[in-house]
């Protein structure tokens, strides 16, 4: 089940990345929710979304915690393994294509399955760690912003940037309708329902924050 929140501030794209970006008046869905189309039952019986109309809870969760346990602060700053971690990673994908330029395709595959893969997956949590700045610091925004094109490299996809508005919008409106990209459109729910589907959308991801 996903939740979606009814009514939300949302964000104006600046061209400036360091600047935060400016609320517009909020939207006010119609009440009653229009239904969804039948076919969405058929292909996913028991899976809806829950529509509330309420603030998301995480910002007063977090001044909760950290008032309970002010220790975790301590916890809330860069980690500079991150970038050596990252160069080796990226320099062992760079290896990685000289090594196997003379291989078979079969094994080209086979290398890029087994191995390949675990690097360019370690690489998109990287530049999710990156967006936050966790390399380098909030005082070094460009500085991650460079960094996290670096960690891109073996993905072959330039989505590090747009990632980074997506994901900062999916933190501050968390379940926002039409904001919070990790929240499924409609479309989406209805389409990417079946084994198949879903393991298409997998493949796609990257594209999706791309583009």
């Amino acid at each position: 089940t996903f939740t979606r929140l009814g009514a939300a501030a949302s964000a104006v794209a600046s061209t400036d990345p360091h600047r935060e970006p400016e609320p517009r008046p909020a939207r006010e869905l119609p009440l009653p929710l229009p239904p969804l189309p039948p076919p969405w039952g058929a292909a996913c019986p028991g899976v809806d979304f829950e529509w509330v109309y309420t603030d998301q809870p995480h910002a007063d969760q977090d001044q909760e915690i950290l008032a309970k346990y002010p220790e975790i602060k301590s916890l809330m700053k860069p980690d500079s393994n991150l970038i050596w971690i990252i160069i080796m990673m990226v320099l062992t994908q760079l290896v990685a294509f000289y090594l196997v330029k003379d291989l078979d395709w079969k094994w080209v595959i086979f290398w890029a399955y087994v191995f390949g893969s675990c690097i360019n997956h370690s690489m998109t949590l990287a530049i999710h760690e990156i967006s936050h700045n966790f390399a380098f610091g909030h005082h070094k925004a460009l500085w991650n912003r460079w960094f996290g094109m670096f960690a891109n490299l073996p993905i072959g996809v330039p989505y590090s940037i747009s990632f980074k508005r997506y994901h900062m919008d999916h933190h501050r409106y968390l379940g926002a309708d039409g904001i919070d990209v990790d929240i499924p459109t409609d479309f989406e729910g209805w389409f990417f329902c079946t084994t198949f589907r879903k393991f298409l959308w997998v493949i796609l991801q990257p594209l999706f924050y791309a583009f």
